[in-house]
């Protein structure tokens, strides 16, 4: 049986978890067709590198990966040949997310087309209700549950979208200066990621650096801003018992 590293809790993410960590393991394990579970030390190990590497994800993602892998619908650079090891998981994950980045865009995509059809024809008073729609299910309430629970719950893809919504309504008024301290956070969040050494000086990194630093160059850092500049304001408004 496997023994939670954090015990009754649930990963932090910055999307909400619904299957608890150990739960999604199992499943991974029996999908692969994994029969001798890792060890204590290894399976600490490998829960630490979830926590530490792979917080952009859900465990809700991490399931639907390696139903994805036992599907045969993505492809991994490391072999796992019989073991569960921190290197293959992040592998799992760095295929899945090039499949999630695809999916998101045509999702985007397809949503920006329908919804730029349906403003043609939208009243002024409609527009606005659209709005305070959305500004009540995916900030206001978000907030809610961050001021009672500490859990930041707007996704990462999701934060461009909030963060101009909250800057519209004069939420958020940044100055350049602001903007460039949250920038230098962004990089270093983003460097942290990438210097991560198994303590053991075994551990060999399976996501392709290049393809992130691509990514993360060509516009990535500004849903890191976005996402950082949503927390901080969360964070001030919780201090000072402040509501939307």
């Amino acid at each position: 049986m496997i023994v939670a590293a954090h015990s009754g809790t649930r990963i932090k993410f910055l999307g909400q978890s619904t299957y608890p960590l150990d739960e999604v393991l199992l499943s991974a394990f029996s999908l692969l067709g994994i029969t001798e579970i890792p060890s204590g030390y290894d399976l600490k190990t490998l829960k630490e590198f979830i926590y530490l590497k792979l917080g952009n994800f859900t465990t809700e993602d991490i399931k639907q990966a390696f139903i994805m892998v036992a599907a045969d619908e993505i492809k991994t650079e490391i072999k796992n040949y019989g073991r569960f090891s921190p290197a293959y998981l992040g592998s799992v994950m760095s295929a899945y997310q090039v499949h999630l980045n695809k999916s998101l865009a045509d999702k985007k995509r397809e949503e920006d087309k329908i919804a730029l059809e349906k403003e043609m024809t939208w009243t002024d008073e409609e527009k606005k209700e659209a709005a305070d729609y959305y500004f009540q299910n995916n900030i206001v309430n978000p907030y809610v549950h961050f001021k009672e629970t500490g859990q930041f719950t707007i996704h990462f893809y999701e934060s461009e979208l909030a963060y101009n919504e909250l800057e519209k309504r004069g939420f958020i008024k940044l100055s350049r200066e602001e903007k460039e301290e949250i920038k230098e956070i962004a990089v270093i969040r983003f460097k942290e990621e990438q210097s991560f050494e198994h303590r053991d000086n075994n551990f060999k990194k399976s996501r392709d650096i290049k393809q992130i630093q691509s990514w993360f160059d060509s516009g990535g850092i500004k849903k890191y801003c976005y996402t950082i500049s949503i927390e901080q304001l969360f964070e001030r408004m919780k201090n000072n018992n402040e509501n939307f």
